[in-house]
């Protein structure tokens, strides 16, 4: 059967940070519990304002609940035609194999194959059950529930893409340590399940909510179980990862660390048995495990089965009342790189020639470290940005040429500039008001020979002036810019302006005479020299080979 991927994403988020401890509070649990377990009665204000809060919810969440009944019908279409077409299947497998066996298959064995009763047809029928029940699950993930029945829709949304050849139930008998981080996935879409009273097909269980709280909800003791044997468990882990094949005392450090690994397993297996008996547990668990699961070793965080945990740790969490999401991982990092970016530019020459050595190393090995944990987020669509601007970065750094202005690069190198202007002023907060900019000459009024002259003076300023901002009196003790620093630094970017300007209207004429052509070889030269672009090089040489002809 052809092996379909989990969609890509909510990633794993900063959720393991949740402040757990702020979440024991009974007060959480009172509205659900009121609505899942105990018949309409006598309430007081507050618990009736609680019942109509999650009443609120439920109705919120009405677009997503009747796609949760498209998709029980759908996945129950589904798992049938995956049972009709399993026979088939492994008779066609056993009929491949056997060919294989003899030296095949041949083209005739395989088109013979294909003629085994129910074998096309079946593949056809699952293939277009999952492609709806598929289909289903991804409008589904869209979605951020608000009530806890819109969270078991979301969770049962998930069971098709992490298990697609239809093993939920087959899978449940496996080890755990055979696939851990599905193991943990299972465990959060049967406890979201359980909380609203459904099983993982939607089928109400005719059981009360575990959620009714009224005793000390177990999984807080197991979370912490397990937290302190996972320190205890750490050093003997690291030891064993550095020792060598040839250390004598490889022996006894596997030796100590077998007692606390195993205490550390059995408390994990515990922790992923334990069902939480009120919301405030079942958000805890799911700020903690996904954590959890990375730590045990099980996969990395971009892999399918922690992505798709952690989706629905995220809408546990996001159901909280009086907590807030914390911000995204991608979204945190591209502030954070926008920001290295802007004092790695202070201690440069236009970005690339170091000042300050030290400091340059020291932004440098920063900025390194960022771009590389931009490149290990999860490829989602939250993470684009963090990504596109540690690309942006890399580019700048691959396309500055000293000299060479803004306006003579592609649109590449022209949006790498803009960032690059964008991250400095996002560190410039103690950087002098920018002084009103001259107004730049109109270009397209002038003859080619005053606009080589107009170019030639901004290019000599231009000079002068990068020339001075890498003199002491330009910079601070921390290689910011003094107020002289700051205004060479405006006449220089004024310069650039004008010169990208004069190249760009250059590019644009029509010499209609020798000396005008001259006159516009001469501005264009060198930026195209500079800029090293086969396709303008070459049409700067057949002009210049015409301008002599």
């Amino acid at each position: 059967m052809e092996q379909r991927h989990c969609v890509d994403r909510t990633p794993v988020s900063k959720v393991q940070a949740f402040a757990t401890g702020a979440l024991t509070d009974r007060d959480i649990d009172a509205a659900a519990t009121k609505l899942l377990t105990r018949p309409a009665a006598v309430l007081s204000v507050a618990a009736a304002q609680r019942v109509a809060a999650v009443e609120a919810g439920l109705n919120a969440d009405a677009d997503v609940l009747e796609l949760g009944r498209k998709h029980d019908e759908a996945h129950a279409v589904w798992r049938r035609a995956v049972e009709a077409y399993r026979g088939p299947d492994e008779q066609h497998t056993a009929f491949i194999e056997a060919a294989k066996a003899r030296g095949g298959p041949t083209m005739a064995v395989i088109i013979e194959g294909e003629k085994i009763p129910g074998y096309k047809e079946g593949y056809k029928a699952d293939e277009d059950a999952f492609g709806i029940v598929g289909d289903i699950g991804l409008e589904i993930l869209k979605h951020r529930p608000t009530s806890v029945a819109g969270l078991a829709v979301l969770a049962r949304a998930l069971v098709p893409h992490v298990w697609p050849t239809g093993s939920f139930e087959k899978d449940a008998a496996l080890a755990p340590d055979e696939d851990m981080d599905k193991e943990a996935v299972r465990h959060m879409v049967e406890a979201c399940c359980a909380a609203a009273g459904v099983d993982w097909r939607g089928v109400p269980t005719g059981a009360l909510s575990p959620l009714a709280g009224g005793h000390a909800d177990p999984v807080f003791a197991l979370m912490e179980r397990h937290r302190q044997t996972y320190a205890d468990w750490l050093p003997h882990e690291e030891a064993t990862g550095n020792v060598t094949g040839g250390d004598p005392a490889r022996e006894r450090i596997f030796a100590d660390a077998k007692e606390p690994g195993e205490r550390e397993r059995a408390a994990y297996d515990a922790l992923l048995t334990a069902r939480p008996s009120s919301l405030a547990g079942l958000a805890a668990l799911a700020a903690y495990l996904p954590q959890a699961v990375i730590n045990n070793g099980c996969d990395d965080a971009d892999a399918e089965g922690v992505q798709a945990l952690g989706s629905v740790c995220d809408a546990v969490l996001s159901l909280m009342p009086g907590s807030e999401a914390e911000p995204d991982a991608g979204a945190v990092l591209v502030g954070e790189i926008l920001d290295a970016w802007g004092e790695w530019a202070k201690t440069c020459s236009d970005g690339s020639n170091s000042d300050d050595e030290e400091a340059w190393k020291r932004n440098s090995d920063i900025r390194d470290d960022l771009i590389d944990r931009a490149a290990d987020l999860p490829a989602t669509r939250e993470n684009a940005a963090a990504k596109a601007i540690a690309q942006c970065w890399l580019e700048y750094v691959s396309l500055w040429e000293r000299s060479r202005p803004r306006d003579s690069y592609g649109i590449d190198g022209r949006l790498c500039f803009d960032i690059h202007d964008a991250a400095q002023a996002s560190v410039a907060g103690d950087t002098p008001a920018a002084v009103e900019a001259i107004p730049l000459p109109d270009v397209a009024a002038i003859s080619l020979r005053e606009l080589r002259g107009l170019y030639d003076i901004a290019d000599l300023l231009h000079e002068l002036c990068h020339a001075l901002k890498c003199q002491p009196r330009c910079h601070d003790d921390r290689m910011g810019d003094t107020p002289a620093g700051a205004f060479a630094g405006q006449v220089l970017d004024q310069c650039v302006r004008l010169m990208g300007a004069c190249e760009a209207e250059a590019n644009r004429r029509k010499p209609a005479t020798l000396s005008e052509a001259d006159e516009r070889l001469c501005i264009l030269a060198r930026a195209v020299i500079e800029n090293g672009d086969p396709a303008q090089t070459a049409a700067l040489a057949r002009d210049l080979q015409a301008s002599v002809a």
